[in-house]
């Protein structure tokens, strides 16, 4: 799901050799998974993932949080900026907060690694 996201779309030695692992990876995942009795999401989203890679239904948990505890402090004056803290992935879209942020004439301080 989404390799073109993690690995580029690019066609190379490289790609035919990811390909070839991938598949055998995905026979392989294919193949475990008959023997799950349930799937659990965190998301709609994720529900669809599991819905296109393994024809199969979920039930939708949300991760808890704990709502009494995870407020906004009305006493603290807040900083002028927005903040994403995302692991740096082409499919998590972070251009997107920073041309939302350079129309907005906005600061964005974005923190993270991984893929460029």
């Amino acid at each position: 799901h989404m390799k073109e996201s993690y690995f580029g779309g690019k066609r190379s030695l490289k790609s035919k050799i990811i390909d070839l692992i991938l598949s055998r990876i995905r026979e392989w995942d294919r193949k475990t998974a008959s023997h799950v009795t349930q799937f659990i999401g965190i998301s709609k989203a994720i529900q669809q993932r599991i819905r296109d890679s393994y024809g199969r239904d979920s039930l939708l948990i949300y991760p808890p949080v704990d709502t009494d505890f995870f407020t906004p402090d009305t006493t603290t004056l807040r900083e002028d900026y927005y903040l994403v803290f995302s692991a740096f992935a082409p499919y998590k879209r972070l251009d997107l907060a920073i041309e939302a942020c350079n129309r907005l004439k906005r600061k964005l301080v974005i923190i993270g690694t991984g893929q460029n």
